[in-house]
């Protein structure tokens, strides 16, 4: 199977991976005041942190799952992530698993129930002139 392996800091490793995924990814996020022109949004220092997720997309009608690898790993000015495409045939535990919520033969319906809450919310957050 394709996998990321992550590594921070020449030390910690970690494989993500699984046999019905369709989407992986590892993510670095910076949050908060970055540069000298943004708005302070009042939290300090900027919060800056590792995640490697996925998502599933299984056969029949197994419910797909949001995957987590890693808690937010959080990082420092001077980290160093290396991110790899591997092939493997075991990948590191799963540390968090939730439901994605939907198949695709739900797609219609969820898309009504998002424009529904889109409109609502229109109305209340974007008066008419």
């Amino acid at each position: 199977m394709l996998a990321l392996r992550v590594t921070i800091n020449d030390k910690k490793s970690i494989v993500a991976g699984a046999d019905d995924l369709s989407v992986l990814s590892a993510m670095v996020t910076l949050t908060g005041k970055l540069g000298r022109n943004t708005v302070d949004p009042g939290r300090g220092k900027p919060d800056m942190f590792l995640g490697v997720v996925g998502l599933t997309a299984r056969a029949g009608r197994r419910e797909d799952e949001h995957l987590r690898w890693t808690p937010h790993v959080k990082l420092k000015v001077g980290d160093r992530v290396l991110v790899e495409l591997v092939e493997v045939t075991k990948s590191d535990r799963i540390v968090e698993r939730r439901s994605a919520g939907r198949k695709s033969s739900d797609e219609h319906k969820y898309y009504r129930q998002l424009k529904k809450q889109y409109l609502e919310l229109k109305k209340k957050h974007e008066p008419e002139s």
